[in-house]
């Protein structure tokens, strides 16, 4: 009889063992198909049982051709874990599109595509893969909160953490140049030799120590805040070495509202450096790309050209060119902060100009040529 349990027990004990649960944090880029015949490059992260990332897709031109034909611009995901291996993430933070699927093992996915408006449901898959030209990381995380006197009652601070450390890429000082780019974001004279972990517990220590010197006085004669640090990545394209790297810091010190800062870094995979505007783009880009910039601008608010930019409530007539941008398949994306061409009330603005728009300023032969379609 324990014989006959055994054997019966056996098949699912290899089935759990077989379904790899996935990592509590991650940065992965996958790659796959919806329906067998539509191409997706995906960059994904978990923290904790929270999912968010990116996506776009191709078509292979014709059958036994090599060259993709691009037919999608970048889709924002967002979702989460809803069992230790099930997942759902949403395109555009709305459930009208999305993926429902589970993890088979630590780099593959399968699930259903549906689409609620159309009725369509389609098989996915994905694979963790990094060709040629893409960077491997590693992710950390770190959540805390502190009090900040022993009390009940007591005002605290609260920090929630994740960060990214390059790892696996063929040239040690590419590694070496995006670690720095990181770790510098989350806390000062960071060596690329630290590991992201050791970043940041610093990061952690004086974000605490900062809360207890700000407050203690004013806690003394009846006032002080809660305090509050959320700093996370994400990776816009990790591919044709380039890396389009998003660092996000929200802290909230008090006051009305917290404030969210968005910086973007586009790095060239084959030296390390930081690739800026001009090295993309010709030299008379200027006046070209500030047309664009506000055309993009009127069009994205449904401003008409009568009406002046301060008249529809942003703080100057033409929005000033921004080297907070990053570049996908699709394009440049200019992004401004919150109270840098209008008030808090209009949030982040990111206007993205389509490289067919930018094809009289692109350099020829240029680091773009790696992605921008002929």
């Amino acid at each position: 009889m324990k014989k006959f349990l055994l054997l019966t027990l056996l098949p699912a004990v290899i089935s759990l063992n077989a379904q790899e649960l996935p990592e509590t944090v991650f940065y992965k880029h996958l790659e796959g198909n919806i329906n067998k015949n539509l191409y997706l490059s995906v960059n994904l992260i978990k923290a904790g049982d929270s999912l968010y990332g990116n996506y776009y897709h191709w078509y292979i031109e014709h059958e036994g051709s090599a060259r993709p034909y691009f037919t999608g611009p970048q889709i924002p995901l967002s979702g989460k874990m809803t069992s230790p291996n099930e997942f759902e993430l949403n395109e555009f933070g709305e459930k009208k599109s999305y993926f429902e699927g589970i993890f088979v093992n630590g780099s593959r996915m399968e699930g259903t595509w549906i689409n609620k408006e159309t009725g369509k449901e389609l098989p996915f898959e994905l694979y963790e893969k990094y060709p040629k030209g893409s960077m491997e990381f590693k992710a950390y995380r770190e959540t805390d909160r502190k009090t900040l006197v022993v009390d009940s009652l007591s005002p605290h601070a609260e920090l929630e953490l994740l960060i990214l450390q390059a790892i696996n890429f063929p040239s040690g000082s590419v590694n070496d140049s995006v670690k720095k780019t990181i770790y510098e974001f989350y806390a000062d004279d960071q060596s690329p030799a630290d590991r992201a972990d050791k970043v940041l517990q610093k990061t952690s220590h004086d974000f605490f120590k900062r809360y207890k010197e700000a407050n203690k006085d004013l806690h003394q004669i009846g006032h002080s805040f809660d305090w509050v640090k959320i700093i996370t990545p994400e990776i816009l394209f990790n591919e044709d070495y380039i890396l389009s790297l998003g660092l996000i810091n929200y802290a909230f010190t008090g006051g009305a509202h917290g404030l969210q800062v968005n910086k973007y870094f586009v790095i060239d995979l084959t030296s390390g450096s930081r690739i800026e505007l001009e090295d993309v783009l010709k030299e008379n880009y200027s006046g070209k790309l500030d047309s664009l910039l506000n055309a993009r601008l009127r069009f994205k608010y449904n401003i008409p050209e009568a009406k002046s930019l301060t008249r529809a409530g942003f703080f100057m007539d033409t929005i000033p060119l921004t080297d907070n941008f990053y570049l996908n398949k699709s394009g440049l994306n200019f992004h401004y902060n919150s109270y840098e061409i209008a008030p808090y009330s209009w949030g982040h603005v990111d206007l993205l100009i389509p490289y067919r728009d930018l094809k009289s300023v692109l350099r020829e032969n240029g680091i773009l040529s790696r992605i921008v379609q002929k």
